[in-house]
């Protein structure tokens, strides 16, 4: 995909997305929902029925039948992970048409988009919209993501606002992972792979059972080490100036997951949970997969003081091919040895460290046949280190960060259960958090020591009191409270109808307060920047905010029900941790605009089918949706002056129509699955982006209007005891543009094929796979914008670069998945 066709818009998709739809048996205007196939339902509960197992959720935070609850939901269980090798949220993404994961880049370093909804990756302190509930602690850092998947015994995906029983930040949904408890019998679990394509390895083991009676142990640890994620394409490149070096060929991560579960079941009406969950994860850099797209079709040079000082070439080959080129960043703008934060630039070599700890605590306490309450403690702990060249030519554009966030929260619901038509759920939430994002910069370069086009009436260097030659560090506190209450009430109006209805009330309060020990003594008070120890205090946001639910429920007939439902949602606002100490930012009067957002909100409905047939061997479900967003919380950097702005836009407006089904054919051992939606984002209320265009009536970023699959499994008996199973999927994505810009960059239309072959016992003691994703190798584009201090060309001849260019004139960093990869994988289970 060069520059020129990447603008183009696809114009294959429709027929395309229609043939998908066809495929499935579904007419073109067809609404949708959310079926996956699941071997055996939480817990180890299976409930048989003639055909297919039943699907029981907790996305009301009790067990239901997927069929049942009247909520959108798409269910991946212990089959769908371990079919094509699921590690983290990235794999679940490819799982699940119209939601998109990446990771990498800093401040958030992920984001998720869920029918065309997400938040930015740039906000260390933005909540993403789409909450991630982990064994029922609810947590919004988008730098989860990074966390493995181990153990999971199912994935819900909750589509749509779920504000009413996951509270705030859940306006576009919520990924719900629910681990495996330790059950009755002795079980272990190894596990061992290696991928080809990207010399990843992996192990994974599992020990759980009964210590006493009443008590029970699982330990689930997973190791992962990948060392040839993306090449280097500086490394021993002839065109490095004097003074770059690259210390890695190639950039890779692994990771060290584990989790702890003990169960405790002292009585018939009491029981409790403990959940400790590690993570530790290593990279060199975090910066992800990205890669870059030139408009002039070869790298533009970084420019600095306004055009005075040019450094280039850029050394990448601008083609979306998995590589990059990015020095490590120079000697002259790293702090002095003296600093206190010299041992955390690492030498200029990118690195990225990340510890996380994740701590839930379940009792549940049946208070009579009718009343049970549940509490849950959660702690949550973050701790991350980075450091990165993101300016990509020539080792400029250096930051380092560090962000730490520490979070307890406590839950309390009750449900009741009685006999009569009606019954309720209420709870309580409070949390408490803490933030420290302490970071250094070179966005303005002072240290650099490059010749100039021109004189400059400041002398450059390093700082001449510290002998820093990175420009500034700056440091960032917020301290969070929040707690709300919601009540939802189900009454049983006959034996075909039902209706829900409920509200939550939340409040939040945050605090912050920024510190700048440190700016260069040329910066220092001038130019529009603060001086070296500026400190501003107070910075606040109050909010509160009521979120109400109604969904009416019929059931037409034991296999058939019809839902309707209207839903609000709320993402809090807060502070902006990101704002850079520069152009007057701090300034008092600007002081709320540029660093307060306000809160978003969403509201709308939607309708939709769940149905068997076949006898209970076909499981169809549609959903038609319509949601309105309001203060859209955007944030986007402005490569020309180097800095993050963060606003609310006016409106978005998503909706579409989606529908799922699974087949246990009459074929024995075959079982046909596939699913399509059709989602349309469009920004319905002003939103001027930062090239001064109003996108009003544009389509939003990021979403695909038609994405879809269809594929299958079959099972069947080789020779003895040994049985084979082939699965295969081919999954469609529609074109969509990568940034909120008319002209913006695209991804076109494409097409992924994920394949596996399993040899395994009857008994499912031994088993080898061979596991292939993406082997149309398909490098696909999530994300793009403006490369820092890119120098476009002057319209006008007369200048070294165009002193006001367009955002979309300058080279693009394109956040990317990674190309085909095929793993050999062994198990033992006993």
């Amino acid at each position: 995909m060069n520059f020129k066709s990447a603008l183009l818009a696809s114009t294959k998709s429709r027929p395309l997305a229609i043939g998908i739809a066809a495929t499935l048996g579904l007419s073109s205007n067809a609404v949708s929902a959310q079926v996956a196939e699941n071997s055996a339902a939480p817990g180890g509960k299976s409930v048989a029925n003639q055909g297919l197992d039943e699907i029981i959720v907790t996305a009301r935070h009790q067990e239901e039948s997927l069929q049942d609850v009247p909520v959108t939901i798409s269910t991946l269980g212990q089959a769908d992970l371990n079919r094509y090798g699921v590690s983290d949220l990235t794999d679940v993404a490819a799982l699940v048409p119209n939601l998109q994961v990446s990771d990498g880049g800093a401040g958030a370093g992920a984001t998720v988009y869920l029918r065309g909804v997400g938040s930015s990756r740039l906000g260390a302190g933005f909540d993403q919209s789409v909450a991630m509930n982990f064994d029922g602690v609810v947590v919004t850092q988008g730098r989860m993501i990074l966390a493995g998947q181990l153990d999971a015994r199912q994935i819900e995906v909750l589509k749509g606002p779920q504000s009413l029983y996951f509270g705030k930040s859940a306006t576009a949904g919520v990924v719900s992972i629910l681990s495996n408890d330790p059950g009755s019998k002795f079980e272990l679990m190894l596990r061992g792979g290696y991928e080809f394509e990207y010399n990843q390895t992996a192990l994974e083991g599992m020990v759980s059972g009964p210590i006493t009676d009443t008590f029970g142990a699982r330990l689930a640890v997973a190791w992962r080490d990948s060392n040839k994620l993306n090449e280097n394409l500086a490394y021993d490149n002839p065109g490095l100036l004097p003074g770059r070096s690259v210390e890695n060929h190639y950039r890779g991560k692994k990771s060290l997951d584990s989790r702890l579960t003990l169960k405790w079941d002292p009585s018939d009406s009491l029981s409790a949970k403990l959940k400790w969950t590690y993570t530790d994860y290593k990279s060199d850099g975090t910066a992800g997969n990205y890669d870059m797209v030139c408009p002039q079709g070869t790298p533009q040079p970084s420019q600095f003081f306004q055009g005075a000082m040019i450094v280039g070439p850029g050394l990448d080959d601008c083609k979306l091919n998995g590589n990059f080129a990015a020095p490590d960043i120079i000697a002259e703008l790293l702090p002095a040895s003296t600093d206190p934060t010299f041992k955390k630039w690492n030498n200029g070599v990118p690195y990225h460290d990340q510890t996380n700890h994740l701590v839930s605590l379940q009792l549940d306490w049946d208070i009579s046949d009718a009343l049970s309450l549940t509490s849950v403690t959660g702690y949550f702990n973050l701790d991350s280190d980075y450091v990165d060249s993101f300016g990509y030519v020539q080792g400029v554009g250096g930051t380092w960060a560090h962000d730490a966030q520490e979070t307890w929260s406590q839950e309390l619901r009750l449900i009741s259960d009685f006999a009569g038509p009606l019954n309720f759920a209420a709870g309580l939430y409070y949390s408490k958090s803490e933030q420290e994002y302490l970071t250094g910069q070179d966005a303005i370069h002072i240290g650099l020591t490059e010749p100039t086009l021109f004189p400059l009436p400041f002398p450059l260097g390093p700082d001449p009191i510290t002998g820093n030659g990175h420009d500034w560090t700056k440091e960032h506190y917020t301290d969070t409270k929040a707690w709300s209450a919601y009540f939802a009430g189900y009454w049983k109006l006959s034996e075909a109808w039902e209706l829900t209805a409920g509200a939550r009330y939340s409040k939040e309060k945050k605090d912050g307060r920024i510190e700048v020990p440190y700016m260069h003594a040329v910066l220092s008070g001038g130019f529009g920047f603060v001086p070296s120890g500026t400190s501003v205090q107070g910075l606040n946001f109050d909010t509160d905010d009521i979120s109400p639910e109604v969904a009416v429920t019929w059931h037409a007939s034991e296999d058939t029900s019809f839902f309707a439902s209207y839903k609000e949602g709320f993402k809090t606002g807060g502070i902006d941790v990101m704002v850079l100490p520069s152009f007057g930012f701090f300034d008092a009067d600007a002081l709320e605009d540029t660093i307060v957002f306000d809160s978003e909100t969403a509201r709308g409905f939607e309708v939709g089918m769940k149905s068997k047939w076949l006898g209970r061997t076909l499981r169809l479900n549609a959903t038609a949706f319509n949601y309105v967003y309001k203060n859209l919380q955007v944030q986007q950097f402005d490569a020309s002056v180097i800095q993050i702005r963060t606003f609310n836009a006016g409106e978005l407006t998503t909706r579409g129509v989606e529908a799922d089904m699974l087949w246990k054919t009459p074929v024995e051992g075959l079982t046909l699955r596939g699913a399509v939606a059709y989602t349309n984002t469009k920004y319905t209320g002003k939103f001027v982006n930062l090239d001064g265009e109003d996108m009003d009536g544009e389509k939003g970023e990021r979403n695909a209007e038609w994405t879809g699959f269809v594929g299958g499994t079959y099972k069947r008996p080789l020779s003895g005891n040994v049985m084979i199973a082939l699965d295969s999927d081919l999954r469609y994505s529609d074109g969509y543009s990568l940034a909120p810009f008319k002209n913006s960059l695209r991804q076109d239309s494409y097409w992924l094929l994920d394949a596996s072959l399993r040899l395994y016992t009857s008994d499912s003691r031994f088993e080898v796979a061979l596991i292939g994703k993406n082997l149309t190798d398909e490098i696909v584009a999530y994300e793009a914008q403006a490369r820092p201090f890119a120098c476009a060309p002057d319209p006008g001849g007369m200048l070294p670069c165009n002193p006001a260019p367009k955002q979309v004139a300058l080279d693009q960093t394109v956040a990317t998945s990674l190309g085909r990869q095929l793993t050999l994988q062994f198990t033992y289970r006993f």
